[in-house]
């Protein structure tokens, strides 16, 4: 028993550099992507491309739901992020949030017919992190 969620509204994208300072680096509902879900291993997989001025990144990977909270789940170390430019290259980016993840994100709504998922990833060259969030249907 799988479900296939596809992106269909997002924030746009921020960069808050090492001083907490933010600035906007893109347009809302310009993430695409798709989050594939099997409900009987509660394993997941996806792939994101965001979008930001001048450069766009591709986020993938896979994770699991958490054990103490079946609606929450978050990527494992099998996730990462590329970009389609050089800003990525020989490791300028990493995952961005709490405890070395990518994503994290719950199900909402009557049988879990919608995905809250925030993103984070740090840019070396930027001297920051990319936050943004993401609604899948």
């Amino acid at each position: 028993l799988t479900g296939t969620y596809t992106v269909f509204g997002s924030t746009a994208p921020i960069l808050v550099d090492a001083n907490g300072i933010s600035q906007t680096m893109g347009a809302a509902n310009d993430v695409i992507g798709i989050l594939a879900f099997n409900f009987a291993t509660t394993n997941f997989t996806y792939g994101l491309t965001v979008k930001t001025v001048g450069e766009s990144f591709i986020l993938a990977g896979g994770g699991n739901v958490s054990a103490g909270n079946p609606t929450f789940f978050s990527n494992n170390s099998q996730s990462g992020v590329i970009s389609l430019g050089a800003t990525c290259s020989n490791g300028g980016c990493s995952p961005g949030l709490q405890a070395n993840r990518l994503v994290q994100g719950a199900f909402f709504g009557p049988k879990g017919e919608r995905i809250g998922l925030q993103y984070g990833f740090d840019v070396q060259s930027l001297s920051g992190t990319v936050y943004g969030t993401v609604v899948l249907k």
